[in-house]
């Protein structure tokens, strides 16, 4: 089974970015690291300075745009424009 961190947070995440880990844990160098959706957003948040939209789509992904402009980003596997 594939373990998925965090690499900003280092929190453990399941398949679709969300935290599954309370508290941060040591880093796993054998893990697959990303970005969480908490630290996705927060990202998002701060470099942006406009509004995002999230919406999941069907096959669980998370749709991320902002109201201004499409950035295009993809991150974890999941499309964030």
């Amino acid at each position: 089974m594939m373990v998925k961190q965090c690499a900003w947070c280092l929190r453990l995440v399941n398949s679709v970015g969300e935290p599954t880990s309370l508290l941060p844990v040591p880093k796993i160098y054998d893990a697959t690291h990303c970005i969480c959706r908490t630290c996705g957003l927060r990202w998002l948040d701060n470099v942006g300075g406009e509004p995002v939209v999230v919406v999941q789509m069907e096959d669980g992904r998370l749709l991320v745009q902002q109201q201004a402009a499409l950035t295009g980003i993809e991150l974890n596997g999941t499309i964030w424009n």
